[in-house]
């Protein structure tokens, strides 16, 4: 958990964000996550490398929101300069 939520975090700020504010679609997400996990282990010790490559796949999905966010648009500042 300790390595996973901070990834899942970034994702479901995201979504949240971009959805106009819409909690449905972060909380569809969350439900998701959820079964998935409920899956793995109900599954048994055959799926860690299934829960391995999905923890791995909400890093890279969190990176990507993170590049995006560097590279975004800034609007210019109190002088109409653009930001350096």
């Amino acid at each position: 958990m300790l390595v996973e939520l901070p990834a899942v975090s970034i994702i479901f700020t995201w979504i949240f964000e971009h959805t106009r504010g819409s909690a449905l679609i972060a909380v569809l997400l969350h439900a998701a996550m959820n079964w998935w996990a409920f899956s793995a282990v109900a599954g048994g010790a055959q799926f860690w490398p299934l829960t391995i490559v999905l923890l791995i796949t909400k890093w890279l999905i969190a990176a990507l929101i993170g590049l995006a966010w560097i590279r975004r648009p800034r609007p210019p500042d109190n002088n109409g300069e653009e930001p350096r």
